[in-house]
């Protein structure tokens, strides 16, 4: 997936999507394999990869009584951006 591009992830229920994100933000340990955040290992280089990559949860009700751009600009203040 390049830089600008935009990516679905589709399954049913139980498939490993929220388990895929919960990997490639760090909020997992794996148990083999490999995975790249802009050239950065997931896994080997955690403290790179977090400040790239945000998730908000749909279980924390603070977050859907935000707006999109409200839930955005919390995670951009939250890792120290304008």
């Amino acid at each position: 997936m390049a830089r600008g591009e935009t990516l679905a992830i589709l399954g049913q229920n139980g498939s490993g999507k929220s388990t895929l994100v919960r990997l490639l933000s760090t909020l997992l340990l794996h148990e083999g394999g490999t995975a790249r955040v802009f050239g950065f290992d997931v896994f080997r280089e955690p403290r790179a990869v977090r400040p790239l990559v945000n998730r908000v949860s749909v279980e924390a009700s603070f977050f859907k009584k935000m707006s999109a751009v409200e839930n955005l600009s919390y995670a951009a203040r939250f890792y120290g951006m304008t």
